[in-house]
């Protein structure tokens, strides 16, 4: 009769890493998606605003060329 020893640290998944890290990296993905929609979204609001003044402008010079 053999007898088996309990694991102590989790089985390794076939990608060769801990799950646990796997799921820790994930995490730092997820926020720096985050991050980076969150300056998306501001790099976007700014381009609308420049455009508008590039607009005005060109407006501006239109109206006063001779």
């Amino acid at each position: 009769m053999t007898t088996t020893s309990p694991r102590t640290t989790p089985p390794i998944p076939a990608s060769g890493l801990p799950s646990d890290q796997v799921h820790e990296w994930l995490e730092h993905v997820h926020e720096d998606l985050r991050r980076v929609r969150a300056r998306l979204e501001y790099l976007r609001a700014e381009q609308s605003r420049l455009e508008n003044q590039q607009r005005l402008l060109v407006n501006l010079l239109a109206a006063t060329a001779p």
